[in-house]
């Protein structure tokens, strides 16, 4: 038994709880598709902390089913400029790392060409 990689792996699961916390604090999260929710940059980089966590937990089919409802990252309001609040700024919010995971993770799912439900 190696230790070192269980102590590793109950942080990253400890991690990936404390992104549940904070996504549900701003109205995101399991049960919210189609409720209004906070559209601040900072919620998408907390759903790019999860997403990279879900990874290194090898948690795919977990991982594809939470960012489906994002489904190709062009909707309107992931977007600055959608809403005023931004002071004109322009733009997509989803940081990289998120995006380079949703371009990925079918590879690692039971439907790599975007079967059943993807």
């Amino acid at each position: 038994m190696d230790v070192t990689r269980d102590k590793k792996k109950c942080y990253l699961e400890l991690a990936l709880w404390q992104t549940s916390e904070i996504l549900a604090k701003n109205g995101h999260g399991l049960g919210t598709v189609g409720q209004p929710k906070s559209t601040k940059a900072f919620v998408y980089k907390i759903w790019s902390v999860r997403f990279q966590l879900l990874w290194g937990l090898k948690k795919y089919t977990e991982l594809a089913d939470e960012m489906q409802p994002f489904e190709e990252l062009d909707a309107p309001d992931l977007y600055y400029q959608y809403f005023p609040e931004n002071g004109g700024r322009i733009g997509s919010m989803i940081p990289f790392a998120f995006r380079l995971i949703h371009a990925e993770i079918l590879r690692f799912t039971p439907y790599p060409t975007g079967g059943p439900g993807h």
